[in-house]
């Protein structure tokens, strides 16, 4: 997992958490609901301009949406 992807992850979280109507988010941040989807999914990393915004319309603290969170991975052999 990349950073890039824990970042689209914790912006699905809240999504979700807040239940925030995805084409609301896609006009605040002034792009199309299937622009925003490919950014959810993590085919289009967000610019930071962009995570700025969803914060503020989240009215979340922009470290919960940039924290990276590590998966631990079995080793092998284990």
């Amino acid at each position: 997992m990349t950073y890039a992807d824990s970042i689209a992850g914790n912006i699905r979280a809240e999504v979700s958490r807040r239940e925030i109507n995805q084409t609301d988010l896609a006009r605040h941040l002034d792009m199309s609901q299937a622009q925003l989807s490919n950014r959810l999914r993590g085919r289009i990393e967000f610019r930071p301009s962009e995570i700025e915004k969803i914060a503020e319309f989240m009215s979340v603290d922009i470290e919960e949406l940039t924290k990276y969170i590590r998966f631990a991975t079995p080793k092998r052999g284990s």
